[in-house]
């Protein structure tokens, strides 16, 4: 055999072992995602007679400073103006990977194009209505008027929602 003929099977072998890979890496977590799924990352766990807010943020394996200083500034706003509510369970602080097989289904959920912050209102252990809080991109520079901007559209979310 020539040289030619040996590189090309190599290749091969190679392009068919790496999509081997992958569908198996894919596969892999989809087998055990049912166990894997805590009341933590899944609404339908809310006690039924419980209404929650759920403040997530939704981001990836990849992150910039921009993306981890708007988690911050948002967890940040919620402890300082929602510690009370926090603490009984009304509110519930929940980041997610949704680079995670398990967790892929917010991005159709809610409808998202980039990376960040929702209020998702549970009630009677149901998700009900959400929204986005799109503005944390471009106040993710000003910290003290990202703060405020989450607070009130939480004060406002939790007004609705009663």
């Amino acid at each position: 055999m020539n040289s030619k003929k040996i590189i090309t099977i190599l290749l091969l072998v190679f392009v068919v072992g790496s999509v081997g890979a992958m569908i198996y890496k894919e596969l892999q977590p989809s087998q055990t995602d049912s166990s894997a799924i805590t009341a933590d990352s899944s609404p339908e766990n809310v006690p039924a007679d419980q209404n929650q807010i759920i403040a997530y943020y939704f981001h990836g394996n990849q992150r910039c400073p921009t993306c981890i200083n708007i988690e911050a500034y948002t967890k940040e706003s919620l402890q300082n103006y929602f510690k009370n509510q926090l603490d009984s369970g009304r509110v519930v602080w929940k980041p997610v990977n949704v680079d995670e097989s398990a967790n892929r289904h917010y991005i159709t959920d809610f409808e998202l194009e980039m990376k960040l912050v929702v209020l998702a209102d549970i009630k009677d252990g149901k998700q009900t209505q959400w929204k986005k809080l799109d503005q944390v991109w471009s106040l993710s520079g000003d910290k003290p008027a990202f703060l405020e901007y989450v607070k009130l559209e939480t004060e406002e979310y939790l007004k609705e929602s009663v």
